[in-house]
């Protein structure tokens, strides 16, 4: 069964899954599909191409799918947004459907938690068990990895990958990657802060494994013994049979140093 109020307008070619709930105000456009047991609140508006999983609720007056903000309007195509199962995305939440770059298709995970006011810019990549704050805002083409916890009013530059299990402090103006497992802070720089590690335990990390991330990291940020961050890197680089968090962490910085402001997904643009 599928409720809808009497003021909301749902195109024709719209595809509603069983139990569904659209709330007073909301406009569905045409071709949206919204799977099983997903509730829209009052006036969310779902532009056409965006496609939204099961048991997901979308909060009051957010808007997903609309065009992305480009000011060279020749370069606008039809692109689309594809959301996973289980997600909240909370009141006045801006979804952007995807552009030119990236297939066009701007993603969300699993289990998502959008708070209010969160913008994703066209593009974007979420993956799944991702905490986005409050106001968070990100650019066009940032990629989230799992588990990671933005906190509220940050912004995120384009093209910037913020790595698994890693925490963004509040009002951080992140402007390179994050790197997995680690907590930032600050603006201009936003900065290092250890490891992310009440997330880690949270997560049921074994205690051998966080030992072997904080030596890493403690190695490249805090002890190089006046030795260069790429030189601690490259020895880190050349270690063998490493635990795989530690090998996943040195990678990912790797990767990040090959481009000169430190946004690894730049170097595909």
């Amino acid at each position: 069964m599928v409720s809808i109020a009497d003021t909301a307008q749902i195109d024709d070619s719209a595809q509603l899954g069983d139990h569904v709930t659209i709330g007073p105000g909301c406009v569905i456009g045409p071709g949206v599909i919204l799977g099983d047991h997903t509730e829209c609140k009052p006036n969310v508006y779902i532009h056409a191409g965006v496609t939204v999983g099961k048991n997901n609720v979308i909060f009051q007056n957010s808007v997903i799918g609309e065009e992305p903000q480009i000011l060279n309007r020749d370069m606008l195509e039809a692109g689309s947004v594809e959301i996973g199962d289980g997600n909240v995305i909370r009141e006045n939440v801006t979804i952007n459907r995807g552009s030119h770059i990236d297939g066009g298709v701007t993603r969300i995970g699993h289990q998502c938690y959008l708070m209010a006011g969160v913008h994703l810019g066209h593009g974007c990549d979420i993956a799944d068990n991702v905490v986005i704050s409050n106001y968070t805002q990100l650019s066009g083409h940032v990629r989230v990895e799992k588990k990671a916890w933005i906190g509220a009013v940050s912004g995120i530059h384009q093209f910037a990958t913020v790595g698994c299990y890693s925490y963004i402090g509040g009002a951080s103006a992140v402007v390179k990657d994050v790197p997995p497992f680690v907590r930032v802070a600050g603006a201009y720089p936003c900065e290092e802060h250890g490891l992310n590690l009440i997330g880690l335990q949270r997560a049921g990390f074994e205690k051998s494994t966080l030992s072997a991330l904080k030596k890493v990291y403690l190695d490249l940020y805090k002890h190089r013994e006046g030795k260069s961050f790429l030189q601690v890197l490259e020895q880190w680089k050349a270690t063998e049979s490493l635990d795989s968090n530690v090998q996943y962490l040195v990678d990912f910085i790797d990767r990040s140093c090959q481009h000169r402001f430190g946004r690894y997904l730049e170097l595909k643009r």
